[in-house]
């Protein structure tokens, strides 16, 4: 699917039929006076060891071009509605309790929303996110199950967007060159506002000619909480611990030395 010709979720084409869509809606850029504010933009090499790329965004201009109307003022006006009650307080730094399945399942698809429109937008040539999880999302409305999603409570207000896979512990035998062939095609996007971080991660299915692997280790450390990791969870929130940073959550490491044959 071309790009710059059709719709990243639903296929059409943008002849006469495209939009922008605000990455980030004017509620939230109201709500946080973030209008003129800039988002740090940090893209890490895939082997992420090193920083490909630094750039400054006003959060205002931030549009996806590749998104037609009907999807902008349809569904995804949906969920903006639906989510903007949840994700308030998460953004204030007000709520403390239980954030349910339900609103869980909602809160991660717009994180997942979020990303997905970021890279869509993003210049870099090499867009990390499939074409399948656009269509995934518009098909489904909801998270595909091999993607999770993590959140952690921001001590400060780090406004930044990292985007680059975070690299797995390489299993015994395994060449570097085939590690890395892996991580290319795997792709993390980690994004803060006000005291929310959030980070979007997809592993693919390890390949059974590669040997033996490592699978995801479903770990809740003292700062970082899954509200999506094959299906929506229940969650106290916030957690014991806070981070300090939104590299601090993109750089912790979540894919665990579990083996699997």
């Amino acid at each position: 699917m071309a790009r710059a010709q059709n719709c990243v979720f639903c296929g059409a084409s943008l002849l006469h039929n495209g939009s922008n869509e605000h990455i980030f809606p004017t509620w939230l850029l109201e709500h946080l006076k973030a209008k003129d504010r800039d988002l740090h933009h940090v893209r890490y090499e895939n082997r992420g060891e090193t920083i490909a790329g630094q750039r400054d965004h006003k959060f205002a201009s931030l549009v996806s071009g590749f998104v037609c109307a009907k999807c902008n003022n349809g569904w995804l006006a949906e969920l903006e509605g639906l989510a903007k009650s949840h994700l308030v307080p998460l953004f204030d730094g007000s709520f403390a309790g239980i954030i349910d399945q339900a609103a869980s399942e909602i809160i991660a698809t717009w994180m997942f929303k979020t990303a997905l429109t970021l890279d869509s937008a993003s210049q870099s040539q090499q867009k990390r996110v499939p074409p399948d999880h656009y269509g995934s999302l518009f098909q489904n409305r909801t998270v595909p199950s091999n993607v999770a999603t993590a959140v952690a409570y921001l001590q400060n207000d780090d406004v930044n967007w990292i985007e680059g896979a975070s690299r797995p512990v390489k299993p015994n035998g395994l060449s570097m060159d085939r590690l890395n062939e892996y991580i290319r095609s795997a792709y993390q996007i980690s994004l803060g506002i006000g005291h929310l971080a959030w980070r979007v991660n997809y592993w693919p299915p390890w390949p059974q000619e590669y040997g033996p692997g490592f699978g995801f280790y479903d770990h809740y450390d003292a700062s970082i909480r899954y509200i999506w990791l094959d299906g929506p969870k229940q969650i106290t929130w916030p957690p014991p611990d806070t981070i300090d940073s939104v590299k601090q959550l993109h750089e912790s490491q979540w894919l665990r030395g579990e083996p699997f044959a």
